[in-house]
């Protein structure tokens, strides 16, 4: 009976895992328990970097144009710009540094169906043919 009140989600793709991160309904979230494989965990971890170092890019770039186009509109203003591109830009630059020592998505992807195959072979275990629906 403790688990009925409980929702469980094996290995969600990623845009699951996104979705069910970004639920802020308490009454659901501490019912919510995720489970994955370890390599899964993995390329959870290596994709959100990537988003993440990838929008932190996008803050710069708009941040700099957007100083450029407004130049004259006072110090504070400039300097207050400068210093979110700076962080931006440093922030960016750190987490680049970090997935130049992490595995590619796609050499997870395909790590994570050789896993899969030696596992299980002939495909006969439930989980196994579970996690065929993944389209990464």
């Amino acid at each position: 009976k403790a688990f009925d009140s409980i929702s469980y989600f094996i290995n969600p793709p990623l845009n699951k895992l996104n979705e069910l991160m970004n639920d802020k309904n308490d009454k659901f979230v501490s019912r919510r328990r995720i489970i994955a494989e370890p390599i899964m965990w993995l390329y959870y971890m290596v994709s959100l970097l990537i988003e993440r170092q990838q929008k932190l890019q996008n803050l710069y770039i708009t941040a700099m144009s957007f100083k450029g186009d407004n130049n004259n509109r006072g110090q504070k203003l400039n300097a207050l710009i400068t210093n979110l591109a700076k962080q931006a830009k440093d922030e960016s630059e750190r987490l680049r540094a970090i997935m130049a020592k992490l595995p590619a998505k796609d050499d997870l992807k395909q790590t994570l169906i050789q896993l899969v195959k030696n596992r299980d072979p002939q495909n006969k275990l439930d989980y196994t043919r579970s996690l065929q629906k993944y389209k990464f």
